[in-house]
């Protein structure tokens, strides 16, 4: 085909100017001409069924292989793999002079037999020119020459012979060099397993057209981002930018700030595998930097799995993208560009040019075999994402340290190759968010990566977006896995049998929202947000599929709305297959789900649980208090014990009032504050007696009646959190309804509501945690209050911090300075270390 002036086919080695498609309205009819003639929309429906075996892992045998490669190359911790079928480029050569760093070059059929002899020879280059641009064709003349060139110890050249050899290994190891197709880029997953036979613990995977960058001395930059914290000996990444995001579809391009002619580009720019359908969604899909933390390689939250580095030049970008938009095209390198954090509930495409995985990322390398090479790291990426958030693995988005080079592509048969990016991406997004919900079984005995993987492949079979020979090679894969003694992470399950409601009363806060919502999803499937919503967010939520609650009471909405949204809450999941409960937070509560769960999982179904209002106080807010009935407070020194038995009473129709044991009687509310309960020094009773007593007039309320006709009222607590099985959602939006009718205070409300259902339904258990919190202007800061919570030498079950969204960010965190940063360390810390001195 004839070569299109201005249009960059070829690489970009030698060129410094900016190049434009100049014929781009021919290209992008011929992509309208191509999608046209198909007429068909792909819908990612089930297609099919798979029929053939089904692997149990548990009862596989890890077999020792009697691989003569194990023993014929060095150990080496850190390994790059590549594979190719041209002759060797400066960009392999840099990677085997990259310090401590082994190479596994990974033939193909096609590959030059004489490989390693030209790349001996190439190791004599010395790179004398530019620092980070591409480089020319080589010319090996006498003057370019460097006698002292690195031996070649350190690199295996992993030839067709050698590879045939392996495929008369026994068990899964040789069937899976059997299954893996000639001619094929998915020859780089033997370069895989070959790293880790000998020892590796990180993998840089990286095609020969991708050049990591110089230093200042002509030596390769390296490309692992860590440093180390000599404190502590832990390794970490410094000042990882954090986004917020409402959508699960991440575009990282934007906050990497793409540069034409050094200058940031305006227009929509996106990776290859980013949904076609997404593509001008920048304001949806890219998201806010809310702040900047380290993040250590290890934690008990969270670990970092993959880090893929950007490229400059030529970057990843699909066909559509290089016919209409200017090349090359650089990403911001200076010292003000961060890594980042891909949010754990959104997918964001990475490839195979550039990329590093960690050790508990390896079973996550695997490329499928029976899609285009131009897919196939795609689908990678997004099938293994899928499994990341049970696995508490991170993806990080990393600078460009890379110089992609890239060697002669025709952009219209990329594009023929992209076909199932273009019409398959979005699809596929949404059949991973929602599989984990339809085939997720958290008390079966196989609920692990293994049995995940095979399961999620064969159902990716029967919807289309692979074919049976990959259902095939994942299994021989895991089976490789087992055999060779790989440690896969266990699974650190979100709880999908709790919806989380988050009650906002500043509700007009964005970033705030997203905070929250991003953090909950990395412990819970179901998460929903309630509150009175500007339109401008309510409208967002919809775009982004995130559920919500919209209560138009914008007056006073912490006093009624949480208990009223958690009715809806509850009534919205009632009916549910998979959630049994639902757990409502302030956005400013932080549960520690081990005391919550009591250290079970999954999350306990069978109680309602509140919060006891302080550390050590004798509270009785969801205690029958029907029990209490006999107890004189006379005759108990405990002040608290006094209190909080003093709140309990009962209320006549005819608006008498007595305390629990009905030893005093009040004829009005009046005379029963000022004479009795103005003692617990709470004036709110003040505004809310008149309530309670509309409360138990009220036909609607009679069949809560005691015996005699009064209605029993329990103490009351601060009431931030509530657990509620759903089984009670009836009664409990009948509760809330007469409460909320007669306009009664939250804290109040919620104790008689919990009492209401255990006057309808027999054997209701309750349950509280611990809560500790600071009032007024001690409140503020979260780490002062983890300082009080730690002196009281207890298991605490909640925090109770200043709320995030009304708080200036100099008030939350004198530690970071920074709102969301504050919460989101704190919200860690307290499911790491739930806060006691034990």
């Amino acid at each position: 085909m004839e070569e299109r002036k201005n249009v960059p086919i070829s690489s970009c080695e030698g060129k410094k100017k900016t190049e434009f498609a100049s014929d781009n309205s021919t290209n992008l009819q011929s992509i309208e001409s191509i999608l046209s003639s198909t007429g068909f929309i792909f819908k990612g429906e089930r297609i099919r069924k798979y029929r053939d075996r089904i692997i149990d892992w548990s009862e596989e045998k890890t077999l020792n292989s009697n691989a003569t490669i194990k023993n014929s190359f060095k150990s080496c911790k850190k390994f790059g793999v590549v594979t190719t079928i041209f002759d060797p480029t400066i960009a392999v050569k840099r990677v085997s002079e990259s310090k401590n760093w082994c190479l596994v070059i990974v033939a193909d059929k096609k590959t030059p037999t004489d490989y390693m002899d030209k790349l001996d020879n190439l190791m004599n280059y010395d790179e004398s020119g530019p620092l980070s641009t591409c480089e020319d064709d080589i010319d090996f003349k006498a003057n370019n020459r460097n006698e002292t060139h690195n031996s070649l110890e350190n690199i295996f050249f992993f030839g067709v012979e050698e590879q045939l050899k392996w495929e008369s290994e026994a068990g899964h190891l040789g069937a899976f060099f059997r299954k893996t197709p000639w001619n094929h880029f998915a020859r780089k997953n033997l370069g895989y397993l070959f790293a880790l036979i000998n020892g590796a613990k990180v993998i840089f995977d990286f095609d020969d057209d991708n050049f990591i960058k110089l230093d200042s001395k002509n030596d390769p930059i390296d490309v692992l981002p860590f440093e180390k914290n000599p404190k502590r000996n832990e390794e970490m990444i410094r000042n990882v930018s954090v986004p917020v995001l409402g959508s699960n579809v991440f575009n990282h391009h934007k906050i990497m700030r793409p540069l034409i002619n050094g200058s940031v580009y305006k227009g929509n720019t996106w990776a290859r595998g980013f949904p076609l359908n997404l593509i001008m969604d920048d304001e949806i899909t890219t998201g806010e930097i809310l702040y900047h933390k380290d993040i250590k390689l290890r934690q008990k939250e969270q670990s970092i799995g993959v880090i893929q580095y950007l490229a400059d030049g030529n970057p990843d970008v699909d066909a559509i993208h290089r016919l209409s938009k200017p090349l090359p095209m650089n990403f911001d390198f200076s010292s003000d560009a961060r890594p980042i954090l891909v949010p754990k509930h959104a997918y964001a495409p990475y490839n195979a040019q550039a990329t590093i995985h960690m050790y508990d990322a390896f079973w996550a390398t695997l490329l499928p075999i029976t899609v285009p090479g131009r897919v196939s790291d795609i689908w990678r990426s997004y099938f293994s994402q899928c499994l990341f958030a049970d696995s508490d693995l991170r993806v990080i988005f990393a600078p460009p340290k890379i110089m992609q080079c890239r060697v002669a592509h025709e952009y219209l048969a990329d594009f023929q190759a992209e076909q199932d990016l273009y019409s398959k991406s979005g699809k596929l997004l949404e059949f991973l968010t929602d599989w984990d919900l339809k085939t997720y079984d958290h008390t079966h005995p196989q609920y692990d990566i293994p049995h995940r993987m095979q399961q999620l492949w064969i159902d990716l079979y029967e919807h289309g977006y692979i074919e049976e020979d990959d259902v095939f090679y994942v299994q021989e894969w895991i089976g490789t896995l087992v055999q060779l003694g790989y440690l896969f992470p266990k699974l650190k399950s979100r709880h999908r049998n709790v919806a989380v409601m988050g009650q906002f009363n500043f509700a007009d806060n964005r970033n705030s929202i997203y905070t929250w919502i991003q953090k909950q999803k990395e412990r819970f499937k179901e998460v929903l947000v309630a509150g009175s919503f500007p339109q401008e967010i309510e409208s967002e939520f919809i775009k982004n599929s995130i559920p919500y609650i919209q209560n138009e009471k914008v007056f006073q909405p912490g006093f009624i709305q949480p208990y009223e949204n958690l009715a809806v809450a509850l009534q919205r999941y009632k009916n549910s297959s998979s959630v049994e409960s639902v757990m409502y937070l302030h956005d400013d509560f932080i549960v520690n789900l081990t005391e919550a769960t009591q250290g079970k999982y999954p999350f306990p179904t069978n109680e309602i649980i509140g919060t006891t209002l302080g550390i050590k106080t004798y509270w009785l807010s969801y205690d029958d208090p029907r029990k209490y009935i006999d107890i004189d407070t006379r005759n108990k020194s405990n002040y608290k014990f006094n209190i909080a038995n003093m709140t309990m009473y009962s209320i006549f129709g005819n608006g008498t009032i007595c305390d629990i044991g009905k030893r005093r009687f009040f004829q009005n509310w009046e005379q029963f504050y000022v004479d009795y309960l103005s003692k617990t020094r709470y004036t709110y009773y003040k505004m809310y007696l008149p309530n309670q007593i509309a409360l138990t007039k009220d036909p609607d309320a009679k069949q809560f009646l005691e015996n005699d006709g009064s209605m029993i009222f329990p103490a009351f607590t601060q009431a931030d959190f509530l657990f509620v099985p759903t089984k009670y959602a009836d009664t409990f939006s009948l509760a809330s309804r007469l409460h909320a009718k007669h306009g009664i205070w939250l804290e109040i409300a919620i104790p008689k509501i919990v009492d209401m259902i255990r006057q309808k339904h027999k054997g209701v258990r309750t349950r509280t945690i611990k809560l500790c919190t600071l009032f007024k202007n001690k409140r503020k800061y979260p780490f002062q209050l983890k300082d009080y919570c730690h002196g009281y030498k207890v298991v605490i079950g909640g925090l109770h911090p200043a709320k995030i969204d009304k708080n200036s960010p100099s008030d939350y965190s004198p530690v970071t300075n920074d709102t969301y940063n504050g919460f989101d360390t704190l919200f860690d810390a307290m499911n790491e270390d739930p806060f006691t001195s034990e």
